[in-house]
């Protein structure tokens, strides 16, 4: 799900999610993944920059690049300066002629809203509410949900391991809804390093029964503040 936090001005981020899904246990050649990796930037300390692409892997094909996607996000404030903390998310994807043919992918606008509460700074709540509107011919369009909790782990690993839970569905209401948890871990490694991991099983008919989900995060912020810096003097 999308979190509150974003890069500071000058910052870069890697995000690279894989994402496995299984829709029927029973027919295993259903299964299908996909890799994003993603590039975050720092335009200012509260307006984000976010360039990713989408690998696909669909049961009968070979990899391709579905689409990319170009988004902005924006938080309003630094944390606890409401009682909600508020973002917005506006990204833009725009299909290959393979993710059109192979997928039928169209181009997609999607909003998303972000709360946000922190809790005696270690229990950390946020849900997303999104609206997802296909461009060609308007006549597409999808409202869903996400609603997340995480915190330390139990001690000693408390200082380098968060869990979570996190449920996620969608507002169709003229079908089933598609509703799925998804716990998981979050792990703190050396220097700028975040690796997180989760299974998720679908609630319901329509969703998957069952998914896996692993995010790599490495931030370069440093390295490229300093190279935005060495412009700036020789300016």
């Amino acid at each position: 799900m999308e979190s509150y936090d974003t890069t500071h001005e000058g910052e870069a981020v890697s995000l690279n999610n894989f994402d496995y899904f299984k829709p029927d246990t029973g027919h295993p050649s259903e299964d299908h993944w996909e890799f994003t990796p993603s590039l975050l930037y720092g335009i200012t300390d509260h307006l984000m920059l976010d360039l990713h692409v989408h690998l696909s892997d669909k049961p009968g094909v070979d990899p391709f690049i579905e689409a990319g996607t170009v988004g902005m996000q924006y938080r309003l404030l630094e944390r606890r300066e409401l009682p909600i903390d508020l973002g917005f998310l506006m990204s833009y994807e725009y299909p290959t002629s393979r993710g059109q043919d192979v997928m039928d992918t169209k181009d997609k606008l999607t909003f998303t809203t972000v709360m946000s509460r922190k809790i005696n700074r270690w229990i950390d709540i946020t849900g997303n509410l999104s609206y997802e509107q296909e461009l060609d011919l308007g006549d597409a369009s999808e409202a869903s949900w996400k609603l997340g909790a995480k915190g330390p782990a139990i001690f000693p690993w408390r200082r380098w391991m968060e869990t979570g839970l996190e449920f996620q569905g969608n507002f169709d209401l003229g079908t089933d809804p598609r509703i799925e948890a998804v716990p998981g871990v979050y792990m703190h490694m050396k220097g700028e390093n975040v690796l997180k991991l989760g299974i998720g099983a679908g609630l319901t008919k329509e969703a998957d029964d069952v998914t896996f989900h692993a995010a790599f995060v490495h931030g370069f912020g440093k390295a490229f503040k300093n190279v935005f810096n060495r412009k700036e003097r020789k300016k």
